[in-house]
């Protein structure tokens, strides 16, 4: 027999409450205590509903990423490079986000296991190999990196390590001070691109981290308020914005909107031009920062990603008209329904 029925058997009166004097029916006890019953249930039931939709969601960001991420606290990332420097180095913001995709959940840089015979932990000497820098460039890597206390030089069972500072990046759970000032880096996409790139590329894929601040935290889209929860009152940066922010002269937009479009992955750029309230928008390629937290953003980011995922920057081949493409905007209008 349940707790109710229990005190429906006992209260089958009245009540006098003792401090006041007042008279109080069983019924109405009875009626308070199935109404505060009821109301767990619910709030289990909703509690259960949020738990599956959040897997449901880190399922399908997880894929998008490319199957591992590590999470980014770009705050604290950007204001410690800025304390090296009068404004961000672009360049080595990249490649020091790179290199995290290295660490395991103890924030050791460790190789690829299935590729490696030595050892799985990266000590300094590995870095060479690692940046594909040249001596000059890893030097000052590596004097940034060990003197800011971003990475520090420990022994694990023994063996010369590297560590990477918590406060700036880690994997699985995240302390609180993550919260919302946090992305997660896709592991294997960010590697791809490094890869691709050239030392020089490296300046314009920095860029990209100047604008994580700016991500919003449920839409994804680049703007001015990004802790706004409601998408019909988003303020996205626009390509100015962007120039002012990456202390870029406005006079040269286009040049450096030609820069931030050149980096691709797998074809699809990281930097992506979407439709938002008829004009244009800008947000970073989910598959390579992704910020989503709930369904509903994940179903509006589809809806925005339709069109601009099958862009590609090939000016001469649009020209040649080998692809039907009459102007950018046409692109970046949604097209995608999601059931």
């Amino acid at each position: 027999m349940n707790r109710i029925q229990d005190i429906k058997n006992i209260l089958k009166g009245e009540l006098v409450n003792p401090a006041t004097g007042e008279i109080i029916e069983g019924a109405e006890i009875i009626e308070a205590l199935e109404f505060e019953n009821a109301l767990k249930k619910r709030f289990q039931r909703d509690g259960l509903k949020y738990k599956k939709e959040k897997g449901i969601v880190e399922s399908k960001v997880t894929e998008m990423l490319g199957g591992s991420f590590y999470i980014l606290q770009y705050r604290n990332t950007v204001n410690a490079i800025l304390e090296k420097y009068e404004k961000i180095n672009s360049a080595f913001a990249f490649r020091f986000i790179y290199l995290c995709s290295y660490m395991n959940y103890d924030n050791i840089l460790i190789f690829d296991s299935f590729k490696r015979s030595k050892s799985k932990y990266i000590d300094e000497s590995d870095l060479r190999e690692i940046m594909n820098l040249s001596r000059k460039q890893l030097i000052e890597f590596k004097k940034i990196c060990f003197e800011d206390n971003l990475l520090e030089k420990v022994e694990v069972e023994g063996i010369p390590a590297i560590k990477v500072n918590k406060m700036v990046a880690c994997k699985g759970k995240t302390p609180t001070y993550y919260n919302r000032y946090s992305i997660r880096v896709s592991i294997n996409h960010i590697q791809e691109i490094y890869k691709r790139a050239t030392a020089r590329e490296h300046k314009q894929l920095g860029y990209l981290v100047s604008l994580l601040p700016y991500v919003n935290f449920h839409f994804s889209i680049l703007s001015h308020n990004p802790e706004c929860e409601y998408k019909t009152h988003l303020n996205p940066l626009s390509l100015q914005d962007i120039c002012k922010i990456l202390d870029y002269d406005i006079k040269n937009a286009g040049i450096l909107l030609t820069a931030l479009r050149k980096p691709t992955l797998n074809g699809k750029l990281v930097f992506l031009t979407v439709l938002y309230k008829d004009s244009e928008a800008f947000l970073l390629n989910p598959a390579v920062y992704n910020k989503v937290s709930s369904n509903e953003a994940l179903k509006w980011l589809y809806e925005l990603l339709e069109s601009s995922e099958i862009w590609t920057n090939n000016k001469a081949k649009r020209k040649k008209g080998k692809i039907e493409v009459k102007s950018l905007k046409e692109m970046c209008i949604s097209g995608m329904k999601i059931k």
